[in-house]
């Protein structure tokens, strides 16, 4: 094989996941590198490898057929996404440590949350429905709160 048909490639082994995780890591690692930041767990290991290059093929127009829809799962941890950045724009710097605390987990916290945020990380399924459940709980005590100060202000 010609050398110039080698690329340079990032391979990233990771001990063991799922398909899923993977895919997270992998966007994850895009992410962290082309900001010029990468943190990794011990058991990654990284290398930079020569690998024959894939022949150009021009992308087809997907059809009926092919196209997917998005998943439900996909849909729910983009919208739990935009809850999180709607709930830190409206709440402040240190409104993660509220939303970390009442998500219950210990690995959701509120670094994970800034980390999430910023797109540098990514979380789980288990992850993601917890932080859900945790902006539920917090939206709710919010309304429970304005009602009470609303019912204290007709009353006063």
């Amino acid at each position: 094989m010609d050398q110039q048909d080698l690329r340079e490639v990032l391979v990233v082994r990771v001990p063991s996941c799922t398909a899923e995780q993977a895919e997270a890591i992998r966007l994850a690692t895009i992410r962290a590198v082309s900001s010029g930041v990468w943190v990794i767990p011990a058991a990654y290991t990284w290398t930079i490898e020569q690998l024959p290059g894939l022949a150009e093929v021009a992308p087809q127009e997907p059809t009926e057929k092919t196209k997917r829809p998005k998943s439900e799962n996909v849909a729910r941890k983009q919208a739990t996404h935009a809850r999180l950045l709607s709930y830190r724009k409206t709440h402040g710097l240190g409104c993660l440590e509220a939303v970390a605390k009442a998500a219950r987990r210990r690995d959701v916290t509120a670094d994970v949350l800034r980390r999430v945020i910023s797109n540098a990380d990514a979380l789980e399924d288990a992850q993601w429905a917890a932080v859900a459940r945790a902006l539920d709980k917090l939206d709710k005590e919010e309304t429970d709160m304005t009602k009470q100060a609303a019912e204290g202000e007709a009353h006063g």
